[in-house]
């Protein structure tokens, strides 16, 4: 099929123009290819990670060691999907925390040596968490009998959003927070 811009064109919800490697918090979703519920089921309002939904977790969480430049907020793994903040820093706030931690001046310039100058943009951060997780659930299909996908474990895109303010901030944990407990009620009608 060839590209026709008028049929095959995709609408971006990035802001025009904006850095996504900018210091700020993002608050992510990724959904599962055609949403199938690849990574859990939901019990009594809460999420009970299979051995795909544990997986996906961790390597959630490596995100911030594989990006010294990003620290890692609430996150959620729901059964097809995974909401998270992502807060991407600068170096002088590295520099801050090592400080306050009592760290030397050497200790610092020392740890400040390994930092990259900025951090990688939003997208490349989601992009190397996609891959890591698709290559370790197909790795789980292999040797786990873990259910089989059609040709994407993750939809193509993702959803993001910066977060403008603390007011924002909590109502975005509230929302992961009370998303198993809407997945029910969702379930229902």
């Amino acid at each position: 099929m060839t590209y026709d811009p008028q049929k095959h064109h995709r609408r971006s919800v990035r802001l025009r123009n904006y850095d996504y490697s900018f210091p700020g918090a993002y608050y992510v979703t990724i959904c599962v290819n055609h949403r199938k519920c690849l990574l859990g089921i939901v019990i009594n309002d809460e999420v009970i990670l299979n051995g795909a939904g544990k997986m996906v977790e961790y390597w959630w969480n490596e995100i911030a060691r594989k990006f010294p430049l990003v620290d890692l907020d609430e996150h959620i793994v729901m059964p097809n999907h995974i909401h998270g903040i992502i807060k991407i820093v600068d170096r002088r706030h590295r520099e801050k925390e090592l400080f306050h931690q009592g760290k030397s001046r050497d200790q610092i310039s020392e740890a400040l040596i390994h930092l990259p100058a900025r951090c990688e943009a939003l997208s490349e951060i989601i992009k190397w968490f996609k891959t890591m997780t698709t290559n370790a659930y197909i790795n789980g299909v292999k040797e786990q009998q873990w259910q089989h996908f059609n040709r994407h474990f993750w939809q193509m895109r993702y959803y993001e959003h910066v977060i403008k303010g603390l007011k924002e901030f909590l109502e975005i944990r509230r929302y992961m927070r009370l998303n198993p407990k809407r997945w029910s009620l969702n379930r229902k009608k």
